[in-house]
């Protein structure tokens, strides 16, 4: 089963879901699993730059 959630609050983002796609003007920029986890991780994505 799969959830559409949207928002900007990272934190809920964090404690909600086990993994999170994360778009950048339409396009996936990077999919991260429940260990990867952490705002710096999504924020870095969210500017359309790569895994570490």
């Amino acid at each position: 089963m799969s959830i559409l959630l949207v928002s900007s609050d990272l934190p809920e983002i964090i404690q909600l879901c086990d993994r999170v796609c994360v778009l950048k003007e339409g396009i996936m920029t990077g999919v991260l699993d429940s260990h990867e986890l952490e705002q710096e991780n999504i924020m870095r994505f969210a500017a359309g730059g790569e895994s570490a």
